[in-house]
């Protein structure tokens, strides 16, 4: 570390700035995706915390391997579809829907599903 804050190389380079989209700021080929998958790890992960379960509890529940679990609780999904983790839900007791409602200026009837 430079004595000087003003010796610091990084004080002469320029600001970056971002798009507003940290995922695809990262290099994430489908950010929305990966926003998705995230979303659902974190479910996962505060309903086996609120639970207080084990992961082997949660192998049993979902058909899971332990290093899968310990994957997601840690927020690591590259490996996982996001119907897969829907699918992880359910087995930790989740009512898992998916709805599918017309946009603004259409009259398709919503269309509604549950796993």
């Amino acid at each position: 570390m430079t004595e000087n804050w003003k010796d610091d190389p990084l004080e002469n380079t320029a600001p970056v700035f971002g798009s507003g989209n940290f995922l695809l700021d990262r290099g994430y080929a489908d950010p929305d995706e990966m926003r998705v998958k995230v979303h659902l790890a974190n479910r996962i992960a505060l309903l086996i915390e609120d639970r207080e379960l084990r992961q082997i509890e949660v192998c049993d529940r979902t058909g899971l391997k332990q290093p899968d679990v310990s994957r997601i609780v840690n927020g690591m999904v590259s490996g996982f579809s996001v119907w897969r983790l829907l699918l992880v839900l359910k087995g930790l007791g989740q009512r898992v829907t998916i709805s599918v409602e017309a946009g603004e200026q259409e009259r398709t009837p919503p269309l509604a599903m549950a796993l």
